[in-house]
């Protein structure tokens, strides 16, 4: 029998996350720790086979649950990786009329089914802007030092959705706000409509629906990169 006592250890690296709690397999990190000689009480116990009285040895072994990575990296170059889906996002700023400005709306297209209204020449081509001298040697290198931004197809965008935040779908948008300022209004994919593609798919992040509008409208857009 087992008995669990508390410990403590100051000089632990890294610090453990928490401490005393119930997990399964390998949701703990385990240090092994020198304790000073100590004289523990003993405990009383009660299982199947009856009372009895357990004496604690000095503890061995300190356990504490594991802390989950964050599974939304803001990147500090204005981009923000999501570990469970491997894409790269753009993060947003306040204000309008600037490459990243949150309130900037866009046309999804010009010829009205296909990739070439403004959302597409202008922005995407303001963020993949790369030129070389000789056609190797990259002089301009893009948004954060990348050349294949593009637009998140439907189903990339929806994972981007958090109903868990605060106001979401009460005017606040449905989205962590390591993302930066969001609208809590609609934002393009690049998924076209199947059964009518003069229209494409966008999500609503004022409550986290998908819908789809017409390609000649305009909408908000976020780019991405990574992924298939």
């Amino acid at each position: 029998m087992t008995a669990c006592v508390p410990a403590t250890k100051t000089n632990v690296v890294p610090t453990p996350p928490g401490g005393g709690a119930t997990g399964t397999p390998n949701s703990f990190f385990c240090y092994k720790v020198k304790c000073p000689r100590a004289t523990l009480p003993t405990l009383p116990g009660y299982d199947q086979f009856g009372n009895r009285t357990v004496a604690p040895k000095t503890a061995r072994l300190l356990c504490a649950p594991l802390a989950p990575a964050p599974g939304l990296v803001d990147n500090g170059d204005g981009t923000v990786t999501d570990r469970q889906t491997g894409l790269q996002w753009e993060k947003k700023v306040a204000g309008s009329g600037c490459t990243h400005c949150v309130n900037d709306t866009y046309k999804w297209s010009n010829s009205g089914i296909n990739p070439d209204g403004p959302a597409f020449t202008d922005f995407l081509g303001f963020l993949n802007y790369c030129s070389s001298n000789d056609g190797t040697l990259v002089i301009n290198a893009g948004f954060a030092g990348h050349c294949d931004w593009r637009f998140p197809t439907i189903q990339e965008l929806k994972t981007i959705v958090d109903l868990s935040a605060a106001g979401c779908g009460s005017g606040n948008p449905c989205i962590d706000p390591v993302f930066g300022p969001t609208a809590a209004s609609f934002y393009w994919s690049s998924s076209s409509f199947a059964s009518f593609p003069l229209n494409a798919w966008s999500v609503n992040f004022d409550g986290g629906s998908a819908g789809n509008s017409s390609k000649g409208g305009v909408a908000l857009v976020r780019a991405v990169r990574g992924g298939s």
